[in-house]
């Protein structure tokens, strides 16, 4: 999965970020950091679906 390119991309990235943090700036999220957030974000969605579909389930039998 991690090819050459991507490899080079994600520590440009991180030096961006490490030189920021030097200049003591707002610190940028790397391109990672943001997809992590991302997937958080969708995981704690889907949570939230199946607890309402729990609940909708439980009403019809009462």
């Amino acid at each position: 999965m991690w090819g050459e390119g991507m490899r080079r991309k994600n520590a440009n990235g991180m030096r961006r970020k490490k030189i920021q943090e030097v200049r003591g700036e707002e610190k940028i999220k790397t391109r990672r950091e943001r997809r992590r957030k991302k997937k958080q974000r969708e995981r704690g969605r889907k949570g939230k679906e199946k607890t309402k579909r729990k609940k909708k389930g439980r009403e019809g039998e009462a």
